[in-house]
């Protein structure tokens, strides 16, 4: 993929409101790993079809302070409050971006958190 499919995402991504946490560094790492771009266009667009709640977005590397060097970028959903169903819809949108990443060794991690939505 090219800049253009990653200037593409980034703008789906703020007008879906998305939260981008430390921008340089996630932009750095799409660049690194294209295949990505993909998987967290699939995983932002179904999110309001699984979710149907509020709910805020925001994508971030996150780290593993036991393994060197180890990132994962993250989709957070934060949610106001817990459904029963909360680890099959994350299950689905996970499925969802992971249809982009078959065969590569880096992937989108869709994980929630609770929160005040506002």
């Amino acid at each position: 993929m090219s800049d253009p499919a990653l200037y593409a995402l980034l703008d789906s991504l703020v007008s879906a409101h998305t939260r981008i946490t430390s921008i340089d560094d996630v932009t750095a790492h799409l660049r690194q790993h294209p295949h990505l771009i993909e998987a967290v266009q699939a995983a932002v667009e179904a999110t309001p079809t699984v979710i149907g709640t509020p709910y805020e977005l925001e994508l971030l590397l996150k780290s593993d302070p036991e393994i060197a060097d180890y990132r994962v970028l993250t989709l957070v959903i934060r949610l106001a409050s817990y459904d029963g169903n909360l680890l099959e819809m994350l299950d689905h949108i996970q499925d969802a971006a992971d249809r982009h990443v078959v065969g590569e060794s880096d992937r989108l991690l869709v994980t929630s958190d609770f929160g005040i939505i506002g």
